[in-house]
């Protein structure tokens, strides 16, 4: 049996449903925790998770814990944007730390691109 702990409490994170582990992704704030639970449930696409926890959330550590295990490449950026664009409204401190992930970015037309439509 698999089970992660979180300060105090035991999560069991085996036989869960798709619906489940989006649910346990999507609110799991430490990446590697996540990260772990991902790889046993094949889910491949986890820039969403990040997008929620660097930007929305405020927890940039994710995004670097993220950057660790996974090359972060101009695709990121894309699905990063696409998820900005998707978001209805971005406040100032979740605009603040998309700009701080866009910052990563090494290809200097892309980031003045994406830069100039969150600015």
């Amino acid at each position: 049996q698999v089970l992660l702990k979180k300060q105090g409490s035991t999560r069991n994170v085996l036989n869960l449903t798709k619906d489940e582990v989006r649910n346990y992704l999507a609110r799991q704030t430490r990446f590697y925790e996540a990260y772990i639970v991902a790889e046993a449930y094949n889910v491949s696409d986890l820039v969403p998770y990040v997008f929620r926890m660097a930007v929305i959330e405020e927890n940039m550590d994710y995004f670097e814990d993220y950057r660790t295990v996974h090359f972060i490449g101009s695709s990121f950026f894309d699905d990063i944007f696409i998820s900005a664009q998707k978001a209805r409204r971005l406040d100032e401190v979740a605009t603040r730390n998309l700009i701080g992930i866009l910052s990563h970015c090494k290809d200097i037309r892309q980031k003045k691109i994406y830069c100039s439509k969150v600015i």
